[in-house]
Formats: C-alpha cells, structure tokens, sequence
C-alpha cells in the first residue's frame, strides 16, 4: 500500500505579552503553513475563548471529512456513468435517482447508502425519482425504505411532485403506500421496468406544481 505523507506547520500568534500565565491572559490565534500554499489563520471555538472570525480545528475536521466524502462520490459516479455538473449537498443517491440510473441506485442502497437523505432544499432520492418519472428507481427506493410522506422545504411530498409532472404510474404507487394499510415497502425486486417509466412531458421541472392538490388528500 502506498504511503502519502503530508507536512504542515502551525504557529501560535496570540502572546499578548504574558504568556500563558493565566486562561484569559492570551489569545487562541495561529497560523497554519504549507510550503507554496495560502496560510489558513485559526483559533479555537468560540466557546473556549476563540476568535469566531477563523477556523477552528473543528470545522476543519468537518471539512477534512466532508472533502473525503466528496471525493469518494465523484469517483463512484464516475465509475457508474453518472455525470456530475455541480456538488452541493446532493448525495450519490439523490444524483443517481434524478439521471434514471437503476443499477447506481441499486449497487448505492445495498452498499448502505440512507435512502432518506436530503439536499438543501430537504429534496430526497425519492422525490427525484417522482419528479423525472422513473418509476424502477421509485420501486427501489420504497423497497429500501424511502419516506413516501417526506416534505421538502417548499412543504411538497412525492406524490405532490410526481402528480405536478404528470407521471402517473409514479403516482399509483406513491398513493398505495399512502393507504394507511398499504404503507410498507414493495415486496417485488426491483428491476428495470417494473413501473414504466412516464415520457417526459413539456411541463419545466417544478417543485411547487399546481394541479395536484387532489392527490394529498387523504
């Protein structure tokens, strides 16, 4: 296994003058260095005396992880076809829900990937799948566990979504698993065309349709 090694420095530039001859008597401030790259300028949280103005070590590790993360999702889409245009907070699964990539969705769920996770607009796998109208990839993620009643942030469900683009075959199902007796996750397989996929309609992608009101009542 190939070793990667990483050197950085860190310097304390909060000495007022007196040391550290008590708590309060200097600041948390610092500067981390790496040959040929920006000095990024630290303190400690706020919450032990830092400067709420720099990165803390915390954010940083949340950052470390979060790039990680990242980077591992690039590569996976990659390497399954999904072609990624921006990043930001959407995970695998949402991205390959929204593009119709059955078996990224299928390899992603049985990797373990939460099939309840959400973007920035609290938008969910399921509801992309409602909204494009691939309903293989609904089946899949309702068999996995996929929240039919989850809200986005404008307050829409999947089923408003998918009533709102006009794909039927989408609603059927979403309306079954609304049935108080009928909410539980499709026993079949899933497998491509087990819901027909509905033909994209000349409506622009909404998440805030008009016409199906009449699909949330209960």
């Amino acid at each position: 296994m190939k070793t990667h090694r990483y050197t950085l420095g860190l310097e304390w530039t909060g000495n007022r003058g007196r040391g550290t001859r008590d708590i309060a008597a200097y600041d948390r401030a610092h500067r981390i260095t790496a040959p040929g790259k920006p000095d990024v300028a630290g303190s400690s949280d706020p919450s032990f005396r830092g400067d709420p103005t720099r990165w803390n070590p915390e954010e940083l590790l949340v950052a470390s992880l979060a790039a990680c993360h990242k980077f591992w999702y690039l590569g996976l889409c990659a390497g399954a076809g999904v072609d990624v245009r921006d990043f930001d907070e959407m995970t695998a699964l949402i991205g390959a829900a929204s593009g119709g990539h059955l078996e990224a969705v299928s390899f992603l769920l049985a990797e373990g990937a939460e099939p309840n996770a959400r973007d920035k607009d609290l938008i969910t796998a399921l509801m992309e799948a409602a909204i494009m109208g691939h309903g293989d990839i609904a089946e899949a993620l309702i068999a996995a566990g996929a929240e039919v009643d989850a809200r986005a942030a404008s307050g829409v469900s999947p089923l408003w979504l998918a009533a709102g683009e006009g794909r039927l075959a989408v609603v059927s199902r979403l309306a079954e698993c609304q049935r108080p007796a009928e909410c539980r996750p499709s026993r079949r397989p899933a497998r491509a065309g087990s819901l027909a996929r509905e033909p994209a309609g000349p409506a622009a992608r909404s998440h805030r349709p008009q016409s199906a009101a009449a699909c949330e009542r209960s």
